[in-house]
C-alpha cells in the first residue's frame, strides 16, 4: 500500500509540474526550447534524466552483472560526447535560434534533408522511448504491483500529459526531479548493498575475480571501447537530446 501511495504522489507530482509550467509559459518558445532560460544546473538535471534513465539503469545492472566495471564505457562514452558538444557545439547551435535539429540540418542542407533527419529522429526515438516505458513497467511488475503492460500504459499518459501541458518547460522541471530521486536510488542501493555484505571488502570478495579490471578487461576488449566511442559516443554529440 505504501508503495502505492508513493508513486501516486510521483504521479500527482508531474502533473502539477506540468500545470504549473502551463500557466508561466508564454508563447512558443517557452513550450518549444523553455524560452531559451534554463540554467546550467537544471539542464543538466535534464540531460542526466535523459540519459541515466530507466533503460540505462537497468540496461547497465545487466552490463555490469556481465562485463564488470569496465561495462560503465556504455554511459561515459555519452559523457564523453557530451562534453564535445557542450564545449564545441552548442553555442553555434544555439546562435541559429531553431526549434530542432531537423530544422537545424535542412537550413545547411534542403529540406529533403531536413525531412531524412526527422524520419531518422522519429524512428529511433520510438525504440528509445518505449524502453524506457517497458523498463518502468518491469521494474514496478518485479516489485509485485501488477501488471507490467498496466503500469506501461499508466507511465505513457503520465509522460504525455505533462509533456503536452508544460512543453519544454516542464520536461525540464521534472527531470530534475527525477534526477534527484535517480541519484538517490543509486546510490541509496549501493550504500544497502555494501552494508550489508560486510563493507567494500565483501563486496569485492562477492564477485568474480577482475571485475573490478578497468578500462578494459577479459569481458570488455579495447575494440569494444573504440566501438561504442564511435557508435554510442558520437550520438551524443549530434544527438536531438
Amino acid at each position: 500500500m505504501l508503495q502505492l501511495i508513493i508513486i501516486a504522489a510521483y504521479f500527482l507530482g508531474m502533473i502539477v509540474i506540468g500545470i504549473v509550467s502551463r500557466k508561466q509559459a508564454r508563447g512558443i518558445d517557452d513550450f518549444f526550447v523553455a524560452g531559451r532560460k534554463g540554467s546550467t544546473l537544471l539542464i543538466t538535471g535534464s540531460l542526466l534524466a535523459t540519459i541515466v534513465g530507466g533503460s540505462a539503469t537497468v540496461g547497465m545492472a545487466g552490463l555490469g552483472f556481465s562485463r564488470g566495471l569496465s561495462g560503465a564505457w556504455w554511459l561515459l562514452v555519452g559523457s564523453i560526447g557530451l562534453v564535445v558538444l557542450g564545449l564545441f557545439l552548442a553555442k553555434k547551435v544555439r546562435a541559429f535560434g531553431l526549434y530542432t535539429l531537423p530544422e537545424l540540418v535542412a537550413r545547411q542542407y534542403d529540406s529533403r534533408v531536413g525531412l531524412a533527419a526527422s524520419v531518422l529522429i522519429v524512428v529511433a526515438w520510438v525504440g528509445v522511448i518505449a524502453a524506457q516505458i517497458i523498463a518502468s513497467g518491469t521494474l514496478l511488475s518485479v516489485l509485485g504491483m501488477g501488471s507490467p503492460l498496466l503500469w506501461m500504459v499508466v507511465f505513457t499518459i503520465i509522460f504525455i500529459t505533462y509533456s503536452v501541458l508544460g512543453g519544454q518547460q516542464a520536461v525540464i522541471r521534472t527531470d530534475a526531479v527525477q534526477t534527484g530521486i535517480i541519484l538517490a536510488g543509486i546510490f541509496g542501493g549501493l550504500a544497502l548493498v555494501i552494508s550489508r555484505l560486510g563493507g567494500w571488502s565483501g563486496l569485492v570478495g562477492a564477485l568474480p575475480t577482475g571485475h573490478f579490471t578497468f578500462p578494459v578487461s577479459p569481458e570488455f576488449s579495447g575494440y569494444e571501447l573504440i566501438s561504442l566511442l564511435l557508435l554510442v559516443g558520437l550520438t551524443y554529440v549530434v544527438g536531438p537530446d
